[in-house]
């Protein structure tokens, strides 16, 4: 592995019943693929290697021995008129273990959730300054964002998963 943190985002997988939304499940991987890779402390793997694991049952240990990453960001989208689910999680490839999961709900375009989805994965990362920028991001985006209030809404049933997510965000500067 890598000397610094590495991640994959594998491909999200359209969970919406119209294949047409394909494109929207891409492109979420793909921003999230583009705003983790400019972090010269990240390892990020390409965009187009990601891809060639779409549509494939994979087992993280394989990805760890085929990429050589830490961690998988993994997932899917359902779009549905303006009513958008994105569930993700956060994979140590080292112990196949769920590092934290997530289930955002919006209002199509509003990004808010791609934003805290990406302070959790700089902060759990050891990304301190890209995740407060993150944080930031949310923040301007809510500015009545509350931790308190993401607790109860989040769908996240082991505590301490949930509390680790909500660590994250934490160290991230959110309250």
């Amino acid at each position: 592995m890598p000397d610094k943190p590495s991640i994959v985002v594998l491909p999200f997988v359209n969970m919406s019943e119209d294949p047409k939304q394909e494109y929207f499940s891409n492109g979420i991987t793909e921003v999230l693929t583009s705003d983790l890779s400019p972090i010269s402390s990240l390892f990020v793997i390409a965009r187009n290697t990601a891809f060639t694991y779409k549509g494939k049952a994979v087992n993280v240990h394989d990805i760890q021995k085929e990429l050589g990453v830490r961690y998988v960001l993994e997932g899917g989208v359902q779009k549905a008129g303006e009513q958008v689910r994105i569930v993700t999680q956060l994979v140590d490839t080292t112990t196949d273990a769920h590092v934290w999961s997530e289930r955002y709900l919006s209002h199509y375009p509003n990004i808010l959730h791609i934003h805290l989805m990406l302070a959790a994965v700089c902060s759990e990362l050891g990304q301190a300054t890209e995740a407060r920028a993150e944080a930031a991001e949310v923040l301007r985006l809510n500015p009545n964002f509350s931790l308190e209030v993401h607790k109860q809404r989040a769908p996240i049933k082991d505590p301490a998963v949930l509390e680790r997510h909500l660590a994250a965000l934490r160290k991230a500067g959110l309250k």
